[in-house]
């Protein structure tokens, strides 16, 4: 086997969950303030359309972050590899997870 490539593969340092976190956060503070002033519609419209606004800009700006805040290496790497006949196929699988396979070209990644 012969690696023509070698990639680190890098991790984002924002949580996935953020987003999800505080989208449920903006919809239940909407749904909170709807029955809070049930009675008078248009000052809840107001409100909610507020707090959607800020919903808003705060997935902008998270947006922002994932693009400025940098990815780290995860101490993992991706080779691309010529793997001949001359491979220890069980050897291979032990140490690699096998990514893609294009003939004797394949990408393959650590454990």
């Amino acid at each position: 086997m012969e690696i023509i490539e070698v990639t680190p593969i890098m991790q984002n340092n924002i949580p996935s969950t953020f987003f999800l976190i505080w989208g449920a956060v903006s919809i239940f503070s909407c749904l909170i303030v709807l029955l809070l002033f049930s009675r008078d519609i248009e000052k809840a419209e107001k409100i909610c359309a507020i707090l959607f606004g800020s919903f808003i800009l705060c997935i902008f700006s998270a947006g922002v972050a994932c693009a400025v805040v940098p990815d780290t290496p995860s101490g993992r790497n991706r080779y691309t590899a010529i793997v001949d006949d001359s491979a220890d196929y069980k050897e291979i699988v032990e140490k690699y997870n096998i990514i893609e396979s294009h003939g004797k070209i394949w990408v393959l990644e650590d454990k």
